[in-house]
């Protein structure tokens, strides 16, 4: 890789920390993606689990509902990726061993904290062990990182070997138009 494509790359991902951790300090505030408890409830999560943990509801910003289809259980050592405020965690936190949420937003960290064991660190070199992970999570974190072949290198490396891995992401369905194309960033 270049040093122009670096930093680009670079550039993008100041972007997509700048605009999430405007998520977390004002989630009632316009933003180029939707944040919040009602965009939780429509992915499917619990209206309970939201009102019993506002502080994560309110600036969530993930793309599914993964604690909806993991299977995961009470031996399991689990890492959520991108964890953002929390809210993945907070569904399965009960059902496992031990589970940890990995951001690189100190704000959303700040929301998440509050409630689950974080740690502050990037995607694609993560400050963890090899395979100390039984089940890796992550919510919508791969097409906000142009670095997505080193993210899936460490989620292999710090998975145990037959570790599970859950991922949900926001597929294309036709092309983009030339102007989405062209914009460095869908947050400019």
């Amino acid at each position: 890789m270049g040093c122009g494509e670096s930093a680009v790359k670079d550039g993008i991902r100041q972007e997509v920390r700048a605009a999430y951790s405007r998520a977390a300090a004002r989630p009632e505030e316009d933003h180029p993606f939707r944040v919040g408890a009602d965009l939780a409830e429509a992915l499917g999560y619990a209206r309970p689990l939201l009102n019993d943990h506002p502080l994560a509801a309110d600036a969530f910003v993930g793309v599914s509902c993964l604690p909806g289809f993991v299977e995961v259980d009470s031996r399991m050592v689990v890492l959520d990726v991108g964890c953002g405020s929390g809210l993945d965690s907070l569904a399965i936190g009960p059902r496992v061993r031990k589970l940890i949420g990995l951001d690189f937003s100190a704000e959303m960290l700040a929301r998440a904290s509050a409630h689950l064991e974080v740690v502050q660190g990037d995607a694609e070199r993560m400050p963890f062990r090899d395979g100390v992970f039984d089940a890796v999570l992550a919510n919508g974190i791969f097409n906000l990182n142009p670095r997505r072949e080193e993210i899936f290198a460490e989620l292999a490396r710090v998975l145990r070997r037959g570790g599970r891995a859950w991922g949900a992401e926001l597929i294309l369905d036709a092309p983009l138009e030339e102007e989405a194309r062209t914009r460095a960033s869908w947050f400019a």
